[in-house]
């Protein structure tokens, strides 16, 4: 991650300065709150970010909003909360589907522990939440049996 953030410099550097102006994104996103989750969403394509940019930004603006759009397409970014850490085998596992799933090559993990599931864990993949929880299943168990 650090190199990319290198990479972002640089290219911003290889811009023309005078025409760079971050303050519009800034602007723009801050009005359009969507547009930012759009842009972060895994599920949505590069062309459909690219199209997005290309209507609304200055042409400063998109060439780095490209490098950043390429670079994120290169792995999926999730939440992997758990009750018990997952074992090296389970964490790959994981990984290994969701690169299927999502064509992807690369999967970051972000780890986050939350002793409240019981057991099991919840995957957030975007606005997609695969939920394996055992406060999950008893929930629903709770449901049914209060229903009748």
């Amino acid at each position: 991650m650090a190199q990319s953030a290198i990479d972002y410099a640089r290219s911003a550097l290889e811009l023309d300065s005078s025409a760079l102006d971050f303050g519009e994104v800034e602007d723009l996103i801050n009005a359009n709150p969507e547009l930012f989750d759009m842009l972060c969403d895994p599920s949505v394509t590069a062309e459909t970010k690219h199209d997005a940019i290309d209507k609304v930004l200055q042409e400063s603006v998109k060439d780095f909003l490209r490098l950043f759009i390429a670079e994120t397409e290169k792995a999926l970014r999730c939440e992997l909360i758990y009750c018990t850490p997952p074992d090296d085998a389970q964490i790959e596992a994981i990984k290994a589907k969701l690169m299927r799933l999502y064509d992807k090559p690369e999967v970051d993990i972000k780890m986050i522990e939350d002793k409240s599931l019981i057991g099991g864990f919840l995957l957030r993949v975007g606005d997609i939440e695969y939920d394996y929880s055992l406060k999950s299943r008893l929930d629903g168990i709770s449901r049914k049996l209060c229903r009748g």
